[in-house]
């Protein structure tokens, strides 16, 4: 389920790196993760879902969720 920020960024992240999409989808899926439940609850794997990306993805650019 996407959001129609999140489906802007893609469209919009065809110009951009993969380094930059990458950091825009994790922060614009952290952000609505973090309106639904507390930081504690937010697991790596919630964010990877919402972003839809991997999990090497996410960890060739973050050490933790907290990093982001």
């Amino acid at each position: 389920m996407f959001t129609k920020e999140r489906d802007n960024i893609r469209e919009t992240a065809e110009s951009r790196s993969p380094f930059q999409r990458t950091q825009r989808l994790v922060s614009s899926a952290f952000a609505e993760l973090i309106g639904e439940k507390p930081y504690e609850e937010i697991l790596v794997q919630d964010i990877l879902d919402r972003a839809d990306i991997g999990r090497t993805t996410f960890y060739a650019h973050y050490f933790d969720k907290g990093e982001r």
